[in-house]
């Protein structure tokens, strides 16, 4: 799961430096306003977005809703990474002079009638919408595990065998759903 999440960050921090070579070529390349604020904002988002995204995200899973088992924990990261995975939306969504090159962008650019600008921010969209559906997965696979791990233990002593047998296929099913997506 941490492996996943990983991945999830250092992708991001990459896809948001594309989105800020993206948007200098079109900022560059064409003569249309407002290209210095598309870039300015899509520079902040690639400098402070990853930054933000480990301390408030990342961090917390690593540090201690996964070792420590903290339940306050995942639901933090739970809240911070919705709020991420929002934030991937708009990027993918992409409203003119937000700082990213989304569908908007595209439809635009097509236009104003730079069609290979067009093309470049299409597949962008299709790049942000890739690491959007990478960070639902992400998403999940942490909501799973700590559905595992909150249930009691097995081996405890308990007086009633059905509800032991119970709490064992749980187990069983949610392990088997964890291993069967990973």
């Amino acid at each position: 799961i941490l492996k996943w999440a990983y991945i999830n960050w250092v992708v991001t921090f990459f896809v948001l430096w594309i989105d800020v070579l993206i948007i200098l070529i079109g900022w560059l390349a064409t003569d249309t306003e407002g290209g210095a604020e598309r870039f300015g904002l899509s520079f902040a988002y690639a400098v402070f977005d990853p930054m933000a995204l480990w301390f408030v995200c990342y961090h917390q899973l690593y540090k201690t809703a996964v070792r420590k088992k903290r339940s306050w924990k995942y639901g933090y990261f739970g809240i911070s990474f919705g709020i991420q995975l929002g934030f991937m939306v708009f990027i993918c969504i992409g409203v003119a002079q937000s700082g990213s090159a989304g569908i908007v962008g595209a439809i635009q650019f097509f236009i104003w009638g730079y069609p290979f600008m067009g093309v470049l921010y299409l597949l962008n969209f299709a790049k942000n919408v890739s690491l959007l559906i990478h960070g639902i997965i992400v998403w999940i696979k942490v909501r799973k595990h700590h559905k595992l791990t909150q249930l009691e233990n097995p081996n405890a002593p308990d007086d009633n065998p059905i509800e032991k047998a119970k709490k064992l296929a749980q187990i069983a099913e949610l392990a088997g759903q964890l291993s069967g997506r990973i």
